[in-house]
């Protein structure tokens, strides 16, 4: 895998970070999802783990959060009042 340049990184860090911010917002997730990704990331730095690894462990991650997400609501009966989201 190869290694990222600084302008690569912050782009995908914004992105992801956006992606968990929509959850946070749109669907009332608990903003510790933030705070977590934010440790994790801190952490693989600390460690000297490699970045491309995490990073693309992390978009996995949310994007599936996400695609479980809208699959729980396009599979939820709207007229139920018990229906949330999340």
């Amino acid at each position: 895998m190869k290694n990222l340049s600084q302008a690569e990184i912050n782009m995908v860090l914004e992105k992801i970070r956006s992606k968990y911010q929509k959850l946070i917002d749109s669907y009332k997730k608990n903003p510790i999802i933030l705070e977590n990704f934010q440790q994790r990331y801190i952490s693989t730095l600390k460690m000297r783990k490699n970045l491309s690894v995490f990073l693309l462990a992390e978009i996995q991650a949310v994007e599936e959060l996400i695609k479980s997400l809208l699959t729980n609501i396009s599979n939820c009966d709207l007229s139920d009042s018990l229906c949330l989201h999340g």
